[in-house]
């Protein structure tokens, strides 16, 4: 220790007096993975250069798929509401709704929202497959990895 004496620091009056920190978002990580009828994967760019699924921090108050299905509108602009659910899934950083399209993705026009990310794009998963890609965040790398039939 370097012999100086620090205030304590209380926390519950921190936050009573200031808010928390976090309030709105839980840090529970939520997304979607959609494919088209075709089998294309929605993916999305990041500021960073880093592929991933479309995801992000679920907000207090939201259910799981309803924190999933607003990320996926902000970053992308596709709305899942009347789109067939296929399953649920746990990735290595969160939660993750599967969806499939009735439509081809070029029958949509998806637009990034500004802030949230650069680019929308729709892959085939099998365009990963075997590669070594830095770009792919460790979701998506971990889901296309594991899914045996995209190596058909």
């Amino acid at each position: 220790m370097d012999g100086q004496v620090y205030p304590r620091f209380n926390m519950a009056e921190f936050v009573q007096k200031e808010g928390h920190p976090f309030s709105d978002d839980t840090r529970e990580k939520v997304g979607v993975i959609v494919y088209d009828k075709q089998g294309k994967l929605l993916i999305v760019e990041g500021h960073g250069g880093k592929l991933s699924l479309p995801k992000g921090g679920r907000l207090r108050g939201e259910t799981e798929l309803e924190g999933a299905l607003r990320e996926a509108w902000e970053e992308t602009g596709i709305d899942l509401e009347q789109t067939t659910y296929v399953s649920k899934i746990k990735l290595v950083w969160g939660v993750y709704f599967v969806y499939k399209l009735a439509v081809s993705c070029n029958e949509m026009s998806l637009m990034p929202q500004p802030g949230e990310v650069v680019k929308v794009l729709w892959k085939r998963p099998t365009s990963f497959w075997m590669r070594r890609i830095a770009s792919l965040n460790c979701d998506l790398k971990f889901y296309i990895q594991n899914q045996s039939w995209f190596r058909g």
